[in-house]
């Protein structure tokens, strides 16, 4: 097993951290265009789902909104209830000073293999979420 974990300070609030995560319509802006959906009981499915055939699937392991979520992913090609994880996620939201959050991704990816990509997709995920939620505390102008 090889286990990556990446953490960011951002401008949010655990609940906005949260909404990001857990939002079809947030989830867009940060993770390549893929819309989360879940009704984020334990056991339940957890799809990220974008146009056809762009999906990766997983199960809900564990919620407590807004400091932790984890979950696992299994290959994108795969069928709901058909689930073989290849990576477990594990998401923590802690409050950090000024209204900010420090935001952790852990990910144990089960294939076991060094994967330079893999570790930039999850970089970059949490990058952008940084960059989304950063954005959405700045005013904008209203046409």
């Amino acid at each position: 097993m090889q286990t990556r974990a990446f953490e960011a300070l951002v401008n949010a609030c655990p609940e906005d951290v949260w909404s990001a995560l857990t939002d079809p319509e947030r989830s867009r802006h940060y993770f390549y265009g893929l819309a989360v959906h879940s009704d984020w009981e334990v056991g339940s499915h957890i799809v990220y789902a974008g146009p056809p055939p762009h999906q990766i699937c997983g199960e809900v392991v564990l919620v407590e909104p807004p400091r932790l979520l984890m979950h696992t992913l299994a290959d994108g090609r795969t069928m709901l209830g058909d689930l073989d994880p290849v990576a477990w996620v594990t998401w923590t939201i802690d409050s950090a000073d000024s209204g900010r959050s420090k935001v952790c991704v852990v990910v144990e990816d089960l294939e076991r293999v060094d994967d330079v990509e893999f570790d930039e997709a999850w970089r970059h995920v949490l990058e952008q979420l940084a960059r989304y939620l950063d954005d959405a505390r700045k005013p904008h102008d209203i046409d």
